[in-house]
């Protein structure tokens, strides 16, 4: 595994958990009032994903390799639904309209966790070059 891909591991967690928990906390301030709240419960959210995707190794091990687009492409949808049943779950959401704040609010959240990770990759690329 190459730096690159351990920094975006590390950054999964420091970076995502807090970008998601703003975003849930901005479309639902009257559900649970506190940030900390919606932090503990994407913190959870990521965590249980992330053993639940220990789990599914040996079918990414059976597909050609890890890194292939299929795995991407199905890695995220599945984190953002399982993200979305916990979310709706700890809030108590109900109807349509609050099923679909919850999936604005983690695409919202995942597009600007994508920008933020670039902009410390470019940095530390750039670092790295100076150093």
């Amino acid at each position: 595994m190459s730096l690159v891909q351990k920094f975006n591991q590390a950054l999964y967690l420091v970076l995502l958990a807090p970008i998601f928990a703003l975003f849930t906390r901005m479309f639902f301030k009257k559900k649970k009032s506190r940030f900390v709240e919606h932090y503990v419960l994407m913190v959870y959210s990521l965590t249980s994903f992330s053993i639940f995707s220990i789990f599914m190794l040996p079918v990414m091990k059976m597909m050609e390799s890890a890194e292939t687009p299929l795995i991407f492409f199905m890695g995220i949808p599945l984190m953002l639904g399982f993200l979305m049943y916990a979310t709706v779950r700890y809030l108590g959401l109900k109807g349509f309209s609050e099923y679909l704040q919850t999936v604005i609010a983690l695409v919202l959240g995942y597009i600007l966790y994508s920008i933020v990770q670039t902009l410390f990759i470019y940095l530390g690329a750039y670092l790295m070059v100076i150093f």
